[in-house]
């Protein structure tokens, strides 16, 4: 699901942000990335994987350090307590 998850991710930043140099080791403040971008990314991947990310908006920091790679493992943690929860 990861990688799928990633291109998905990537795209979707793309879109949002109108910047197609977009990889999986991109600093998210280099895409100029804000909250509000960041939420609207959010909903549409809980949209189509009908998964709630309300703990990765809350929790996960749009940070100098903070890459595609990371959004992807964090909203990939959600997705496994999902399952194992069955929400």
């Amino acid at each position: 699901m990861s990688a799928e998850l990633n291109d998905v991710l990537i795209t979707l930043i793309q879109d949002e942000t109108g910047i197609e140099e977009v990889a999986d080791n991109t600093v998210l403040v280099d895409l100029g990335m804000d909250s509000l971008t960041f939420s609207e990314i959010l909903m549409n991947i809980e949209k189509d994987y009908g998964v709630d990310l309300d703990r990765v908006l809350r929790e996960f920091a749009v940070d100098g350090a903070a890459t595609v790679r990371h959004l992807t493992e964090a909203i990939s943690t959600e997705f496994a307590r999902a399952a194992r929860t069955g929400g």
